[in-house]
């Protein structure tokens, strides 16, 4: 639902599921991390009330900048201060994770929809013990999981970007952000996204 607070253009979000409503809190830890998201101008225990991303200096992003290696670098900045403030997180503070769907429940789930599949899920299904010991021990940071162009939002002076709709933002694998994104680009774009987000991360002793 989109209205104006003291002539401000605002969107207002309301969660009828109690999944979905972990974004009020997301917002909430990224604003207080001091990763850039669109301006929060309230938020209750099932509602979120955002600024207007237009209004709030940024326009909303087109395939074609999938395609642009100077977007590919400012969407790795953004990341970058993502996974750097995840990193600085003693506790999963957010009780969400995509690897928890790698479950019994996610192959089964898998090989209802896909039922051509079944032989790949039941090898699937005997490596899980093996998987789920190996994700254990691999160091985990905040991720965003759900990159598009639908979610991204470009300033209008082109100095930065930052994603939004944070519903499946977790505690996760970096490499499994970086590759969600590497995806989504165009290939002149993804190697300046990887490109640049290395040269970031090295910056702060990240390899």
């Amino acid at each position: 639902v989109r209205g104006d607070i003291d002539d401000v253009p605002v969107v207002v979000k309301r969660y009828a599921a109690a999944g979905q409503r972990r974004e009020i809190a997301t917002y909430d830890l990224l604003g207080r991390l001091g990763v850039p998201t669109l301006p929060v101008f309230g938020a209750g225990e099932d509602w979120l009330i955002l600024e207007d991303l237009v209004s709030a200096g940024y326009r909303p992003a087109t395939t074609a900048d999938l395609q642009d290696p100077a977007i590919g670098r400012l969407i790795a900045g953004w990341y970058d201060k993502l996974h750097a403030a995840g990193d600085t997180l003693v506790d999963a503070v957010i009780d969400y994770s995509e690897l928890d769907l790698i479950d019994d429940a996610g192959l089964a789930g898998v090989e209802a929809r896909w039922p051509e599949l079944a032989p790949r899920v039941a090898w699937a299904r005997a490596e899980l013990p093996g998987w789920h010991e190996l994700i254990a021990h691999l160091p985990r940071t905040l991720t965003h999981n759900d990159f598009a162009a639908t979610n991204l939002a470009i300033a209008w002076h082109g100095g930065d970007a930052l994603m939004y709709d944070h519903n499946l933002t977790g505690m996760g694998l970096r490499a499994s952000d970086l590759r969600n994104v590497r995806l989504g680009l165009g290939g002149a774009a993804a190697a300046a996204f990887l490109e640049e987000y290395a040269r970031l991360a090295e910056a702060r002793g990240v390899v």
